[in-house]
């Protein structure tokens, strides 16, 4: 009975002990997933960015499931238009997914910019820029721009300079501006804690 109870005692030790380890391995990862894109560097002075550069301004919802229209969605394309009508982008890549005839991020963010005064023939829709990753490496390989100019927030931005350097893009970002609001701040935060461990994984993928 007592030699049971050994065996018993070391193998819950044993369990323990590897849980133990895996959390902290599992804490680890998180970690080095949330904070190693904040060691990119976001443009915030577009003087800095020079003139007729190409933007890949990444797409989101155009609205809201309340029904009104997206912040994010607005800042991204009215900071595109006004860098475009600054003489700072010559043309814009407008990357987002287009699942269906009802949702389609690339035409909305066509549409608006043409009416913020962008030309038609400077606007390139991206119908396949349904994750990030996707978004930057069609920007090379089928559009031939190894150096844009990543527009979106700077939550999004870091994430996206980190899959463009893995992808050896050499790529500037620019900050759209956040939205006042904290219920959009603390939804977004939590979905880019999830979104920054899957961009690990696929840098560490393209990296093995």
């Amino acid at each position: 009975m007592a030699a049971q109870c050994f065996a018993k005692s070391r193998f819950l030790r044993w369990i323990f002990i590897t849980l133990g380890l895996f959390g902290s391995l599992l804490f680890l990862a998180v970690c080095a997933a949330y904070f190693l894109p904040e060691l990119y560097r976001i443009e915030s002075d577009e003087a800095n960015l020079g003139t007729g550069r190409t933007a890949l301004l990444l797409g989101t919802s155009k609205y809201l499931v309340s029904g009104g229209e997206n912040p994010y969605y607005r800042a991204r394309v009215d900071t595109a238009a006004r860098l475009y009508k600054e003489g700072v982008l010559k043309k814009i890549i407008a990357s987002g997914d287009s699942g269906d005839d009802y949702y389609n991020e690339p035409r909305d963010m066509r549409a608006d910019l043409i009416s913020l005064g962008v030309s038609p023939k400077d606007i390139f829709p991206d119908g396949s820029g349904t994750r990030t990753l996707n978004s930057v490496r069609r920007c090379s390989e089928i559009f031939k721009e190894d150096s844009p100019v990543i527009i979106s927030q700077n939550f999004h931005l870091k994430r996206a300079l980190m899959l463009a350097d893995a992808l050896g893009v050499k790529a500037d970002a620019f900050a759209a501006p956040d939205p006042d609001g904290l219920v959009f701040r603390i939804r977004n935060g939590t979905r880019e804690i999830f979104a920054r461990i899957l961009a690990l994984y696929e840098v560490l993928e393209m990296k093995l």
